[in-house]
């Protein structure tokens, strides 16, 4: 059998093990814009090498990946065809090594990915795998996700001295500046945190992530925890545009944000609002947006939070914010670990579908997003 015809017998064999989706409800908006399936991809793991627990995912120019994995605490390297190539990282403390993998990208020749837990950016030759050091994040610095625009790494998160959320670096200086490890060489300097983060320890820790698209001449920044997307110049805000749901929860109401009290609940707040983030801009311009709607319970024993199925819902809005398609859901399997990403109007889901005796297989799903088009359908 050929490559493509493989390929599109796996996609109907997938799309048949979706759940359904929810049909549209009436609130007078736009449908959200149409997505169309341009493959699906089994990846080819072994009992060494597999996607368990994916955080983040990144499609490089010749159609390769890399997944992020808190399980394996690595970065996966898998060819177009779905072949694994070779894992940057690892479990532990030394060099090279990952106590909570996060974000990965790959620019200039190499590969970084945030260590979560480890307060740094742990770098490596992207031909070899080879680590060449680390770069060190401050205590005060929360890091979220990274995007490459030309020569530059543009970084997002949260720096709790200033309370400011976008910063930039030369790609060229990564390599050198993860030989002496410094941890004064990434500074977040552009674009100010939302109020509710710094009064509500509540909104930084459970939703202080940010995510960026970043152009010629501004910046789209969004905040996980609010219903708003900042248009930004030099780091100055130049508009303000709403999400407004449509099928997803939403984001919080104001009164449960503006401060802490001893009774709300962590869980039940999760349980009630979306999560935005990733977000991108296609080339002409329009918005692209990711909200999640999770479902989290309590894990036995009342070991810290347990995740369920979860919901993901893909929006778009007009260059100026005019023209919103709201929410359509994004098929995952039920049950399974799902990521997503966005890289312009190329959006990637990464899932686990079932296969024999309690087994599961990674897929990569890879849609066109059509802001053009708001029948919220999927092709």
């Amino acid at each position: 059998m050929s490559r493509t015809l493989a390929r599109t017998a796996l996609i109907a064999v997938h799309l048949a093990i979706l759940p359904p989706l929810a049909a549209p409800d009436a609130l007078g908006q736009l449908p959200g814009p149409s997505l169309i399936l341009r493959d699906s991809l089994i990846l080819q793991e072994d009992a060494e090498h597999y996607v368990s627990a994916p955080i983040d995912v990144v499609q490089r120019p010749d159609g390769s990946l890399l997944v992020s994995d808190a399980f394996a605490n690595a970065v996966l390297q898998f060819d177009s065809d779905g072949r694994f190539v070779r894992a940057f990282g690892g479990p532990g403390q030394g060099p090279g090594e990952f106590m909570g993998v996060g974000p990965v990208i790959a620019v200039g020749g190499v590969v970084g990915a945030v260590d979560l837990r480890g307060m740094e950016i742990e770098v490596f030759d992207e031909q070899t795998g080879v680590a060449i050091g680390a770069i060190g994040l401050r205590p005060t610095m929360r890091l979220t996700s990274m995007t490459e625009v030309g020569d530059s790494l543009w970084i997002s998160g949260m720096e709790r001295d200033t309370w400011m959320s976008v910063g930039t670096l030369g790609a060229t200086r990564l390599p050198s500046l993860a030989r002496t490890g410094s941890r004064d060489a990434l500074q977040l300097d552009r674009v100010a945190v939302p109020s509710p983060y710094r009064t509500n320890p509540l909104m930084f820790g459970a939703l202080g992530s940010v995510f960026l698209d970043v152009g010629a001449s501004d910046m789209v920044v969004g905040f996980s925890g609010t219903p708003y997307l900042l248009l930004s110049r030099t780091g100055e805000p130049i508009d303000t545009l709403y999400l407004q749901p449509r099928l997803r929860r939403g984001a919080p109401a104001e009164e449960d944000v503006g401060s802490f009290t001893e009774a709300m609940d962590p869980l039940l707040f999760a349980n009630e609002i979306s999560v935005l983030g990733p977000l991108s801009r296609d080339e002409v311009g329009n918005i692209i947006v990711v909200h999640s709607d999770l479902q989290v319970g309590r894990a036995a024993g009342g070991m810290g939070p347990r995740f369920s199925d979860t919901r993901f819902h893909v929006s778009s809005l007009s260059p100026d914010g005019a023209r919103q398609c709201a929410d359509t859901e994004i098929p995952v399997a039920s049950g399974g670990r799902a990521r997503v990403a966005l890289q312009g109007s190329l959006l990637l889901v990464v899932d686990q579908i079932p296969v024999a005796r309690g087994e599961v297989s990674t897929v990569v799903r890879r849609f066109e997003v059509n802001p053009s088009t708001c029948d919220g359908e999927i092709r």
